[in-house]
């Protein structure tokens, strides 16, 4: 079954805030790039069933303000992309 994603806020500051809920535990792998195709942001989460709440710290990376997308995937699912949008103020 495919996971439950919620990305919020968008547009973001340096803090993007990624809640996952999943109806079985996997391991996903949620992947952040630019419009370059680079890879800024990579993390493997191991999921619990239920809610799954993941933080990134865009601050901690070279990402400057921009269109991102965020690709999540894992093995036994049908990968997730959503577009999200860096911009400080």
């Amino acid at each position: 079954e495919i996971p439950t994603i919620q990305i919020y806020p968008n547009p973001f500051n340096d803090l993007l805030h990624i809640d996952i809920a999943t109806p079985q535990s996997q391991e996903l792998e949620v992947v952040i790039v630019d419009l370059m195709g680079r890879v800024i942001y990579r993390q493997l989460v191991d999921t619990q069933v239920g809610m799954n709440k993941l933080t990134v710290d865009m601050a901690s990376t070279n990402a400057t303000d921009g269109l991102y997308q965020v690709l999540i995937r894992g093995k036994d699912t049908a990968p997730q992309n959503f577009k999200v949008v860096r911009m400080r103020q």
